[in-house]
């Protein structure tokens, strides 16, 4: 059975590993020549790092990143609102995993440059083969869709649209090793308790700071800011703070800030269509806050290899047995993602609701 996966960031990559070690041959197909300095970094929670024990990479997450024991919520005065443990979370610079999975993967299996146009069928709708903008076409008896929020092969099964968020993000990586050895094993997080702004700091290996700067795009707008010139202007919004994200962003100007404009959709009430299957940000382009983007898209991976590997005579059968295992832990990924957009927004930190922003779902 040839498998063919269209996108190769996190979820495309980990399927083909969970595939692989099921027995399955597939090939990833990436639109970008590359993994050179795509993405900042991000929070593994404990369902991300079980998934990659499953593959056998647990012991190499803790050499990549760095373990996050601890989340402490203050404001912008610095006083401290809440703190919780963490266990089993790591944060870790996106290329870095990206290249962790790369490895145990091998390079034979991933086609770069291969951005995803279209599908063509048979006249029973099922896919014949995979349409690429450089021209190339793939044959394959099953396609998997990993290719993003922004998911081109997600028309294959739905029409249906990413929403807007108000709430958009800023995401920054700084190498800062003071700050890093000063905050440890803690993960901050400065929230405003008079309009929705909060500032994220996230310390993680090689002397780094993942940093996040959320805001309502309905009171704030960066969009004219250039990704060089993005941290001066997000500095002259917390100039009146106390703590690190002054500090953060006067050193972060001149550099690339990513500008996060997160959208929302119901789940998918299909996750496949005859011999395709979605998996990853395709299937489910979850809301900031929950910190479960790449958490999900491993086990997504996981469960797509090990359905099929339980049917491997009836891959409808697999692809039934892998929606039935995921949909219910999305689906509440994606309502305390809603909510706690929803509380971002109104401040409620103003009237003592403090949610710490992670999902610890499966």
């Amino acid at each position: 059975m040839n498998i063919a996966i269209i996108g190769g960031g996190i979820a495309g990559i980990a399927a083909a590993i969970s595939l692989k070690k099921q027995g399955f041959s597939s090939v990833v197909y990436e639109k970008f020549p590359s993994y050179l300095n795509k993405g900042k970094g991000f929070i593994l929670l404990p369902n991300g790092c079980s998934a990659l024990e499953r593959i056998g990479l647990k012991d190499k997450i803790s050499k990549r990143g760095l373990e996050l024991k601890q989340v402490v919520i203050q404001n912008t005065e610095g006083t401290i609102l809440k703190t919780d443990e963490l266990t089993d979370t790591y944060s870790v610079v996106r290329q870095d995993f990206l290249m962790m999975l790369l490895e145990e993967l091998g390079e034979s299996q991933i086609e770069f440059d291969c951005a995803f146009d279209r599908f063509e069928t048979d006249e029973s709708g099922k896919i014949t083969k995979a349409v690429f903008q450089n021209g190339k076409t793939v044959e394959a008896d099953i396609f998997i869709g990993a290719d993003g929020s922004n998911s081109r092969s997600r028309k294959y099964i739905t029409n249906a649209l990413t929403v807007p968020s108000r709430v958009k993000e800023l995401v920054g990586l700084l190498h800062a090793p003071d700050i890093a050895e000063n905050l440890g094993n803690t993960f901050v997080k400065v929230q405003s308790e008079k309009e929705s702004l909060s500032f994220g700091i996230v310390p993680t290996a090689g002397g780094r700071i993942i940093w996040f700067m959320q805001y309502d795009s309905a009171e704030l707008d960066f969009d004219d800011c250039s990704p060089e010139d993005t941290a001066a202007a997000a500095l002259e919004v917390v100039k009146d703070w106390k703590g690190y994200p002054k500090e953060i962003l006067k050193r972060s100007i001149g550099m690339d800030v990513y500008r996060w404009n997160t959208r929302d959709m119901d789940i998918p009430k299909q996750f496949h269509k005859n011999n395709f299957v979605m998996i990853g940000d395709a299937l489910h382009p979850f809301l900031t806050f929950t910190s479960q983007g790449t958490g999900t898209a491993l086990c997504d991976a996981i469960a797509i290899g090990c359905s099929l590997s339980r049917n491997k005579e009836d891959y409808q059968a697999g692809f039934a047995d892998y929606q039935n295992m995921r949909m219910p832990a999305l689906e509440g990924i994606t309502e305390w993602g809603r909510q706690l957009s929803w509380e971002f927004l109104r401040v409620d930190i103003a009237k003592g609701k403090i949610s710490i922003p992670l999902a610890f779902k499966s």
